[in-house]
C-alpha cells in the first residue's frame, strides 16, 4: 500500500471456462405489457401479437389474469416504465423478461392511420434493457399494425436472445454499499449478478463515505470482479488530502487478462428466465492490481 493512498481496488477477471454443458437454455417466461399511453382499444390486439412472437421463439407468456392481479396488487407499476419498476413487475410474475410495447396513431382517417410502434425488452435477471426497436406502419388498420408489431417483436426477441453476457461481482469494505450500474440502481454489496458483455459504469455509494466510480468490462462467460475499500467522508464536503481531489475522481483502471475462454455452446438468452446450470468450475485464474 502506498503512503497516503487510502483506496485499494482489486480488479479480477475470472475465466469460468463454460462449455456446452453449462450454456443457458433458450426457453423462459416473458411478461407482455403495454406502455401507459397505448390506447385501450389497441392493447389486447397488439399485446396478443407480441405474445405470438414470444411463443414462436419457444418462450411462454404470463397470462392476462396473472398480470392483472400483479398490477392490482401494486398499482403504481401500471404507469411506471422505470427499470426498477420493470424489474419489480418481472420479479412478481417470476418472468425472465418484460416486453413493453407502445403504439401511437397519427392522421387517422377511414379506419387507417400511421402507427409509430416500439418494443423494448427488459431483462429481469440482468436488470437492464436487452433490446429496443421501432417501426412505422403507414396507412395501416389496427390489424396491420398488430402484424407489423409481431414482426418487430420477433426481431427484438432474437436480438435479446443473442446478446452475450458474463457476471459482474462487486465487494466493498465496509459492505452494504448501493450499486448503480449504467445509471440504474441494481443492488447492494456484496453483489454478484449477470451483466451484458461490454463496458459498464459502476458507482458505489454509502452514507458517510465518498462515492467510488469505475468502468468495468465484462467478458462473455466470465466474471469481472471489483473490490473497493470505501473512504470515509462526504461527496459534498470539504476536500481532504491537502485540498486535492480524492483519488477515486482521478483514476479509471482497466484490467485486460489474456488467454482464450471456452465459448458457450448456445447464445445467451436475453429474455429468458433460465439460470446457468450449476456445473463445477475449473480452477480460477485471478490477476490482482492493488494501489
Amino acid at each position: 500500500m502506498r503512503g497516503r493512498l487510502a483506496l485499494a481496488v482489486t480488479l479480477c477477471l475470472i475465466g469460468l471456462g463454460l462449455g456446452a454443458g453449462t450454456a443457458r437454455a433458450a426457453s423462459g417466461t416473458v411478461a407482455v405489457v403495454p406502455a401507459p399511453a397505448v390506447a385501450a382499444e389497441l392493447r389486447a390486439e397488439l399485446g396478443q401479437a407480441v405474445v405470438q412472437a414470444a411463443l414462436a421463439a419457444h418462450l411462454s407468456a404470463v397470462g392476462a389474469a396473472e398480470l392483472e392481479a400483479a398490477l392490482q396488487g401494486e398499482s403504481a407499476l401500471r404507469t411506471c416504465n422505470m427499470p426498477s419498476c420493470l424489474e419489480r413487475l418481472g420479479t412478481l410474475l417470476n418472468a425472465g423478461s418484460v416486453l413493453v410495447f407502445s403504439a401511437a396513431a397519427e392522421g387517422a382517417a377511414a379506419g387507417r392511420a400511421t402507427y409509430q410502434l416500439q418494443l423494448d425488452a427488459y431483462d429481469v435477471e440482468v436488470g437492464a434493457q436487452a433490446a429496443s426497436m421501432t417501426s412505422t406502419c403507414s396507412r395501416c388498420t389496427p390489424a396491420d399494425a398488430a402484424k407489423n408489431l409481431r414482426e418487430l417483436a420477433k426481431q427484438v426477441i432474437a436480438t435479446a436472445l443473442a446478446k452475450p453476457r458474463g457476471t459482474l461481482a462487486l465487494d466493498t469494505e465496509p459492505p452494504g454499499a448501493q450499486v448503480r450500474v449504467d445509471g440504474s440502481e441494481t443492488g447492494r454489496t456484496p453483489y454478484q449478478r449477470p451483466a451484458f458483455s461490454g463496458s459498464h459504469a459502476v458507482v458505489l455509494s454509502a452514507p458517510g463515505y465518498h462515492s467510488q466510480k469505475a468502468t468495468v468490462t465484462v467478458a462473455e462467460s466470465h466474471t469481472s470482479r471489483l473490490e473497493v475499500r470505501l473512504i470515509a467522508g462526504s461527496d459534498g464536503g470539504a476536500k481532504g488530502d491537502g485540498g486535492r481531489k480524492p483519488v477515486y475522481k482521478k483514476w479509471w483502471f482497466w484490467v485486460a487478462i489474456g488467454g482464450a475462454a471456452a465459448a458457450a455452446a448456445a447464445v445467451t438468452a436475453g429474455v429468458v428466465v433460465s439460470q446457468m446450470n450449476g456445473a463445477a468450475q475449473p480452477p480460477q485464474s485471478i490477476n490482482h492490481i492493488v494501489f
